[in-house]
Formats: C-alpha cells, sequence, structure tokens
C-alpha cells in the first residue's frame, strides 16, 4: 500500500539520513537521533517503516526492532531484536572481556554466576557498532520506543553517545500521549546521554482531508461522498487509524444520520466509557452536554463539575475558553450511550439557552419529536447561514433536518427544500446524492414549472458525471415544459454553457438574452452575457470585450456571491495569463468561502495548464494534482478527465512524456462508456504534442487530426486549445507541404481578425518553417525574426524556446554560424531548465551540425602569425626565425593558442588553421 499524505514527514527524515550518512563531523551539530513522534494511530509505524525502506535502498545497513508492551519489563529483549541478524563472526571478533557479556545480554551464551555488567554491555556494543558502521552507515530502527526495555535503552544510549562522529544513527518512533511535553520513559535516557540537541524531532501530525480520502479508497476500495469525508475527518481530528474504524462503522450500519455523531466501532465505544464511567454523575452531565454541542465555552458549562474530567485527560480548556474532549471518541461515545429521550431533553434545554442561529436550529431539529415548520425555517436560515461561511456540509446536515421537519401536507414546502438540499449535496461534492435526491423529486412531480426546474437541476448533474447527451436531451424537455419567461431564460442559459457545440450554444445563448433585460436579474443577466461573448469568439464572430467589462460591473453591482468564470478564460485566451490565474485565484476563494466544491476542480485544472504555458511547473503539478484529487472526491466524472488532460499538458511540458502518455489515456478510458468530444480533444492534444516531441509526425498527424474535425463538427473556428501549430510542424516535418499551407494560412487568417501574442508568434513560425522546407531561407528567416518580436509579449517560454530552435536551423542553413549558435544555444538552455530533455537533445543535435568557425579575432595578431607558421610544417625554431621572435616566445604563444582553441595536437591546429582561413574568405 502506498503511503499516504506524509510527503513532508518523509522528505524531512530522507534529508536527515542523507546527511547523517556523510558522517556526523561535517555537519555541525550533528544529530545522532531522529524521532518520529505522534498520537496513537497517527501513522508513526507507517512513516518509520518507509523511513527504514528509503534507508535501505540508499545504502544504510539497518538493524530494526518492534518492542511490544509486555517487552518493558524484561532486559535486554530489544536489544537482542536489534542484534539477531548480525552474523556470530562479529560478535567473535570483539575481545573476550567485550564479547562474553554482549552474548549474555543477547541470549548467545549462558549466563554464568553474578550480575551482568551493564558498562560491559555497553562497551561491546560501541565496539560493535562502530566497526559494522565503519563498511557503510549504519541505521539502528526502533518502532514503538517507547515499549523498549530500560537494559536495551541505556546501552544504545551509552554507544551513541561514543559514537557521534561515525556514521551510526538512531531512528525511532515513540508514541506521545496528548498534552504530554516529554519523550516517555525509556527516551528520557536518550536525552540524558546524548544530549537533547543531538535528537531531531518529527511530530506527524492529523492526515489533510485529501489523504483520508486515499486512505479510505486504498483500505476498502471505494469512497465516501465528500460531505461524509469531511464529518469522518472532523471525528477522527485526522488520525488515519480512527478514520479507518469510523469508516468501517459506517459501511457495517449505513449512511450516518443527520444530526447525530458519527458511529465508531463497539469496542472503542465501551473503553471511552469505562474512563468516562469513573467519573462523578454531576461530571458525566456536563460532558453530555460538551458532547451534545458544537462550540461548547466555559460560559456554558459548570466548570466544578468538569473539574475531574480535566484532570483525568477527557476534556481541555483551551485559552480562548473552548472546551474541547481531547480526542472526539470520547464525546461520540457518550452521545451513542444516552437515551433517546434523554438527548431530546437535553437539546430542548440547550436551544432555549443558545443565541447562535445554526446551534439553536440543529438543538430545535433534535429536540422535535414530528414535524415542525417553525424549526424548519430557522434550519432553513441556519443552513444559508453555514452556506455563507463554506461549510458546505454543515449546511447539507442542516438542510436535510429542514426538511424531515417539513410537515408532509405542505407540498410547495417540501418541493422546495427537496430542491434546495440536493443544490446543496451536490455543491458540497456530494453529486451522487444529489443525483438521487432529483431523481426522487422527478419521479413525484407531475408536467410543469416545478418538474421543468428539477428536470434542468437533474441536467446540471448528469453533465458534471459525463452524461452530456442525456442532460440535453432533458433540457429540452424542461424547455418544453416551462411558461414563465425566468426560467425559460435560465434553462437556455444552462444549455448554452454546457454544450460544447458553439452553434447550438450561442443560438441558446442569444435566445436566453432575449428574454430578459438587466434589470429583471442583472447577475442572470451578466452571465448570459459573458457567455453570448465567449460563444461568438469561439464560433469566430469576433471578440465583444464589452459585454465581458459591462458583465462584470453588473456583478460588482449584485453583489452576487456566484461570479462568472468567463473572464478568468477570456484573459487566458487573450494570453494575459497572470490575469487569468488571478481571476481564477478570486474564483477559487469565493467558491470555497461558500463551500462550493463542485466547482472548485475544473477551475484548478484550468490553472494548472496556464501555469504549466508559462513555465511554472512545479506549481502546475500542485494545481493538477489538487484538482483530480477534488473531481474524485466530488464524483464529477466531467472533472476528472478534464483533470488528467491538464496532468498530461503539466507532464508533456516538463518532460515527463510517458506520464502524460498514461495521463491522456486514462482520460480517454473514462470517456468510453460516456463519449464526450470536449474531454477526447483535450486528451489527444497532449498525445499530439507527445508524440511531436518523441519526433513522431505521423502519430502526432493522426492524434490532432482527430482534435480539428472535433473542432469541426462543434463548430469551433477560434479553438482556445493551442494545438495548430504542433499540427502544421508535425505536416511540414512528414512533408505535407500542401496541407501545411492551408493550416498555416488558417492560423495568419486568425492572427489577422484578432490579434494576440501566441497566434502572431506561433502562426509566423509556421510560416518560417514551411518556407524553410520549400528552399525559401530569406522569407524563412524574416518570418522567424518576426515571430521572435512576438514572443517579447508572450510569458510562454517553452514556446519561444520553440522557435529559438527553429529560428537556429534557419541561420545555419544561411551558413550564419554565429548566429545559429547562439539560438540554438538560447533554445537548448530554456529546454534545459524546463527539463523536457526530448527537446533538448533536438537543440543540441542541431547544434552539433553548426561548424565550430573561430574568428581571427580570437587571437591575438602575434598569435595568428606564429600559429599559421607553426600550421605550416615548420618548427618552433624555424617559426622563431621567420617571426624574429625567440623559441621561448613561440612556445608561450603556441601554448595561449592551444588553450583558446581547445587544441591538443600540431595535426589539430593545421586542421583547425585550415579552416580559419577558408572561412575568412567568404
Amino acid at each position: 500500500m502506498d503511503v499516504v499524505g506524509r510527503g513532508t514527514e518523509l522528505e524531512t527524515v530522507n534529508a536527515w539520513l542523507r546527511g547523517a550518512a556523510r558522517g556526523g563531523s561535517d555537519q555541525p551539530p550533528a544529530t545522532t537521533a531522529f524521532v518520529i513522534q505522534g498520537e496513537p494511530g497517527i501513522g508513526k509505524t507507517t512513516v518509520w517503516s518507509e523511513a527504514v525502506r528509503l534507508a535501505r535502498v540508499s545504502g544504510w545497513s539497518v538493524l530494526a526492532c518492534q518492542p511490544r508492551p509486555s517487552d518493558a519489563g524484561l532486559p535486554n529483549v530489544g536489544l537482542t531484536d536489534l542484534l539477531r541478524s548480525v552474523p556470530d563472526e562479529n560478535f567473535e571478533r570483539l575481545p573476550t572481556p567485550q564479547r562474553k557479556p554482549i552474548e549474555v545480554a543477547t541470549l548467545r551464551r549462558e549466563a554464568e554466576e553474578g550480575d551482568l555488567e551493564p558498562r560491559a554491555v555497553g562497551t561491546a556494543l560501541t565496539a560493535m557498532l562502530g566497526s559494522l558502521g565503519d563498511r557503510q552507515p549504519l541505521l539502528l530502527a526502533v518502532d514503538d520506543a517507547q515499549w523498549l526495555d530500560s537494559a536495551s535503552a541505556r546501552s544504545l544510549a551509552f554507544a551513541l553517545h561514543r559514537l557521534v562522529d561515525r556514521r551510526v544513527r538512531l531512528l525511532a518512533a515513540v508514541r506521545i500521549e496528548a498534552g504530554a511535553a516529554r519523550h516517555p520513559g525509556v527516551l528520557a535516557s536518550f536525552e540524558t546521554t546524548i544530549g537533547r540537541e543531538r535528537l531531531q524531532r518529527s511530530t506527524v501530525g492529523p492526515l489533510s482531508v485529501a489523504a483520508m480520502h486515499q486512505v479510505i479508497l486504498q483500505k476498502f476500495g471505494s469512497a465516501f461522498t465528500r460531505p461524509v469525508l469531511l464529518r469522518i475527518h472532523r471525528a477522527a481530528a485526522g488520525n488515519p487509524f480512527y478514520g479507518l474504524e469510523i469508516a468501517r462503522e459506517i459501511q457495517r450500519l449505513g449512511p450516518p444520520q443527520p444530526g447525530l455523531p458519527l458511529p465508531i466501532p463497539e469496542d472503542h465505544r465501551e473503553l471511552a466509557l469505562l474512563r468516562l464511567g469513573r467519573l462523578p454523575r454531576t461530571t458525566r452531565d456536563a460532558l453530555a452536554k460538551v458532547a451534545a454541542m458544537s462550540r461548547p465555552t466555559t460560559a456554558d458549562l459548570d466548570l466544578q463539575a468538569l473539574a475531574p474530567a480535566e484532570r483525568a485527560g477527557i476534556v481541555r480548556v483551551l485559552p480562548d475558553g473552548l472546551v474541547d474532549f481531547t480526542h472526539p471518541l470520547f464525546g461520540s461515545a457518550l452521545y451513542a450511550s444516552l437515551s433517546e429521550t434523554t438527548r431530546r431533553t437535553l437539546h430542548r434545554e440547550l436551544a432555549d439557552r443558545e443565541a447562535g442561529l445554526e446551534e439553536r436550529a440543529r438543538h430545535l431539529a433534535l429536540a422535535a419529536s414530528g414535524p415542525d415548520e417553525a424549526s424548519a425555517e430557522v434550519l432553513d436560515r441556519a443552513a444559508d447561514a453555514a452556506a455563507s461561511r463554506g461549510a458546505a456540509e454543515v449546511a447539507v446536515e442542516l438542510k436535510e433536518l429542514a426538511l424531515r421537519l417539513t410537515p408532509p401536507e405542505d407540498a410547495a414546502a417540501v418541493f422546495k427544500r427537496e430542491l434546495q438540499l440536493a443544490s446543496r449535496r451536490f455543491f458540497a461534492g456530494d453529486a451522487s446524492g444529489a443525483r438521487q435526491q432529483l431523481e426522487r423529486s422527478l419521479a413525484s412531480r407531475p408536467a410543469g414549472e416545478d418538474r421543468a426546474r428539477v428536470l434542468l437541476e437533474l441536467a446540471s448533474v448528469l453533465w458534471n458525471q459525463l452524461q452530456g447527451q442525456q442532460a440535453l436531451v432533458m433540457i429540452q424537455e424542461a424547455l418544453d415544459e416551462a411558461d414563465s419567461p425566468s426560467l425559460r431564460a435560465e434553462i437556455h442559459s444552462r444549455v448554452s454553457w454546457i454544450t460544447e457545440d458553439c452553434a447550438l450554444g450561442l443560438e441558446h445563448a442569444e435566445a436566453a438574452l432575449a428574454l430578459m433585460s438587466e434589470q429583471d436579474d442583472p447577475a442572470l443577466y451578466s452571465f448570459i452575457l459573458h457567455n453570448v461573448a465567449r460563444l461568438k469568439l469561439y464560433a469566430g464572430y469576433g471578440a465583444d470585450h464589452g459585454a465581458i467589462e459591462k458583465g462584470m460591473r453588473l456583478q460588482r453591482e449584485a453583489e452576487a456571491w456566484e461570479v462568472s468564470t468567463v473572464p478568468a478564460f477570456w484573459a487566458r485566451d487573450f494570453d494575459d495569463f497572470r490575469t487569468a490565474i488571478s481571476r481564477f485565484e478570486d474564483l477559487v476563494r469565493i467558491c470555497r468561502e461558500r463551500g462550493d466544491e463542485a466547482s472548485t476542480s475544473g477551475m484548478l485544472a484550468h490553472m494548472a495548464v496556464i501555469e504549466s504555458l508559462t513555465g511554472n511547473l512545479e506549481r502546475a503539478r500542485e494545481l493538477a494534482a489538487e484538482a483530480l484529487e477534488l473531481a474524485h472526491q466530488t464524483e464529477q466524472e466531467t472533472w476528472i478527465g478534464v483533470a488528467l488532460c491538464a496532468m498530461g499538458q503539466v507532464y508533456a511540458r516538463s518532460g515527463s512524456l510517458a506520464e502524460a502518455k498514461g495521463a491522456a489515456a486514462e482520460a480517454l478510458r473514462t470517456i468510453e462508456l460516456h463519449p464526450d468530444a470536449a474531454i477526447e480533444g483535450l486528451a489527444r492534444n497532449v498525445l499530439g504534442l507527445v508524440a511531436l516531441s518523441e519526433g513522431n509526425f505521423a502519430e502526432t498527424d493522426r492524434q490532432l487530426s482527430r482534435t480539428g474535425a472535433i473542432n469541426d463538427a462543434l463548430h469551433v473556428r477560434e479553438p482556445p486549445d493551442r494545438f495548430q501549430a504542433d499540427h502544421a510542424e508535425s505536416l511540414i516535418g512528414l512533408g505535407e507541404l500542401d496541407r501545411a499551407e492551408d493550416l498555416v494560412a488558417l492560423m495568419e487568417s486568425r492572427a489577422r481578425a484578432i490579434a494576440r501574442p501566441w497566434i502572431l508568434a506561433v502562426s509566423a513560425r509556421s510560416r518560417g518553417l514551411l518556407q524553410s522546407a520549400r528552399g525559401d531561407q530569406d522569407g524563412a528567416l524574416a518570418a522567424m525574426q518576426d515571430a521572435m518580436r512576438h514572443h517579447e509579449r508572450l510569458e510562454m517560454p517553452f514556446e519561444q524556446a520553440r522557435t529559438l530552435l527553429a529560428l537556429g536551423q534557419v541561420q545555419r542553413r544561411r551558413n550564419e554560424r554565429r548566429a545559429a549558435r547562439s539560438s540554438l544555444e538560447g533554445a537548448t538552455a530554456i529546454f534545459e531548465r524546463l527539463g523536457v530533455r526530448a527537446w533538448a537533445e533536438r537543440a543540441r543535435a542541431e547544434l552539433a551540425r553548426v561548424p565550430v568557425r573561430r574568428a581571427p579575432a580570437d587571437l591575438t595578431p602575434t598569435e595568428e602569425t606564429i600559429a599559421r607558421l607553426a600550421a605550416s610544417g615548420l618548427t618552433n625554431k624555424e617559426v622563431a626565425e621567420r617571426a624574429f621572435v625567440s623559441p621561448k616566445t613561440v612556445e608561450a604563444n603556441l601554448s595561449r593558442v592551444y588553450e583558446k582553441l581547445g587544441l591538443h595536437s600540431r595535426a589539430e591546429l593545421g586542421r583547425v588553421m585550415s579552416e580559419r582561413e577558408r572561412s575568412t574568405k567568404t
């Protein structure tokens, strides 16, 4: 099983291993021991085990032991296990006074009369470990070191203290209970003997939500919805052991009930209740309130009654007055043990006292014994408040409770809350739950406006689950049933957004715009206005910058919480990458503040592609990985495909061609059951760039011809994906110059219609490549120089390097050697910085084809004269006579000539000087 979510911890210990392998004397102050510490179940052993594996892989010899609780009282058990794999000959090399004690201590020899002298064991261990460490770095690895027996701990500390300048180190994992300030038990021996400054510590903290998702997925083969995942993460406080235990109980018992704590395994519950049962009754009553409240404070509780629980380490009072269990399992166990009547009474009492909206609403719901519209309305307001602060899973829970308390005879209220709950589920990342909710609602709706609204929302969910065709059919059905202009405008607007066909999308966007004015609904009008501009641009009808600015102004004035993404894409499409990133970052921030996890993944994926285009590859990798992880968590197949394609772009532009192929192939697999032309096009763009990088022009043509066909079918005449220059280059490489001419002419017409740096640069580069292939090197040079001027306004280093490479090729063909070398060296430097090995090798190969021509100015006049005379075959004496200098002056000048020209013999000198003479005549 892969190690998940522990990259930082492993990098820290790996850096320590690398430094320690070089020896302690060159890295003062040397750290002798590395201690991995953390609470029970947090993953210390996982990190320790992986660190041991990494040590072995990197050349360490490892002696390891894993003590158990029963070992702590038995002398030298840990030492015996640690040295078990050491061959007998290592013991036999020790002097007899040292060998006997350590053999007795490790049960290799029968004990004789008299006590075993600990110092003798420590001395022997020092000698043995020092000998082993002289051969290769030696790591002593102890897991669960809190159970290491004290005799073994003393001997190890004794030896390590004396081997500080040798390549012998200790790696220990140790349990630290909550609130503990120092290492427990035996590790105090190391602090005292070795010195606290020689111990490096790394605390293993809680897993992130994404890492917890991966751990559960690896363990059970399936994942939970994001709202449930967030509850598991919170209940387990990020502890993977407890998180898996809770996940196992949920799988056994079914989905958790809203408003109630998550289930915990019975054995853990019993252990927690056993500790709680020892407390006074008044203390348990106070703790029940803590368990029932979201944010209990000292102002809400009887502190005197709570004091025994604080002394027992069950609760803690934080500096801001909040009261919390030291581990969430205590609260879950206590709450689960309460009777239903006791719970309702407790929540009724708390609801009467609580002033906060969300907390009061929750207590009202849990105190209710039947439908209660007044409480449902309070829950509605509380859900809105939770959503506004980004607590999406809390908003779902509160809206579920509101729906349960809605009187069934109030059909309008039930319908309204069903739709609201589905929306809350979707934005919180539970797409399947939203779909099921909407399908249930659809089944009970007669034809009409209400049913049309359900169809519209269900279609949007289906689109995100890669069922675009079914979604469009459903939306058309909604359009047939809708009567009001406002709902019809909303439906037309939604069609224009989810369809990939620019002609169809533009038709619906303009229909939506015709049904309303900006006074009717400024926010919706602004979205439609932006979408009309977007679709006109991609359909080849020009750029309406005014519509983008007006839409942004309307959204600012309306202070709408949902903001159009079109301005971010607009900045990207016009090569204003910094503005695009800034706008996407604002969108991500807004979505996260509102708890809209469903919309975040796609934005992260688009940001990743932009960062890869501009050469920020590390950031691009981080964004692509986050986008893919979030798409999986929120069950959005469409965005999984988009994120995989983004990952492929990042890999391809950073030189990881195999990984790029893998990501694109996986994206294509996601659409096997539900074809999606847009995702297919994105994936084939990646495969085309990979093939071009590998020099496989036929495969590039195959992949990108398919992308072009997809764009034609979708009526995309101004495609936002930047593949056309790649396709043109592959056609030129194949010698299909007529096809290349058509493609280059198309790019040039796009550049004339809407002048932007990228299309101007790559269309000029493609024209230069085409003219060079036709033998017109003068025309090619002019085109390449034009391309380079446009690159000055374009933050795309990979594309700039490709243009420099093409320029260098043209300059070489024109015999402009110095200029060619300069261009090719510039291209090589950029490719190497980006890590694109295939392109760097291509540039170096071109560079090697440029003849080395040394200008006469490389040598002084005296050096030039002496070099030419020597190259003609004269001896040093004869050269001295001809040049009227001494033989020593000849030797000194020739030495400098050899150094300047990189020569080693008279034969090389003759060849180079002949070439120099020819070059000066050209």
